[in-house]
């Protein structure tokens, strides 16, 4: 706006004064440079505006991706966290099949141990029985 007053301003001075090395125009052709003008600095504020605009759009880039790279970082945690899981599992698995094989080896050592302890018993009081026998028939 300013300039438009600028522009007539100097126009108007121009033709009241006349002078020899001032460049008189048409009013088609003052209006049309006032109209450029005036599109001229739409234009900059247009400008200035896509700036802005581009600003916050690379702001909003950055924090996405700081919001991804985060993402990102909480998955390879989680995957972490699941593979550390994952091997505890497997060694609790290998613990307790160990078990399971160590309670079995104990279970028929004890049946045959248990089984060769009913043998002396039985053993042992055949002999008792042998010798009473032989006590009473003497």
């Amino acid at each position: 706006m300013k300039i438009f007053i600028t522009i007539t301003f100097i126009l108007s001075s121009t033709l009241c004064f006349g002078q020899k090395d001032t460049l008189k125009l048409p009013t088609q052709v003052a209006k049309q440079i006032a109209i450029e003008l005036l599109a001229c600095d739409s234009t900059k504020a247009m400008l200035t505006s896509t700036k802005e605009e581009l600003e916050l759009c690379k702001l909003t880039n950055l924090y996405k991706d700081s919001l991804l790279q985060s993402k990102t970082l909480s998955y390879v945690k989680l995957d972490t966290r699941f593979q550390t899981q994952k091997s505890l599992t497997n060694s609790y698995k290998t613990l307790y099949l160990d078990t399971k094989n160590q309670y079995n080896t104990l279970a028929s050592e004890l049946k045959r141990v248990h089984g060769d302890k009913t043998a002396i018993e039985i053993g042992g009081g055949f002999i008792v029985l042998t010798l009473l026998y032989l006590l009473i028939i003497k």
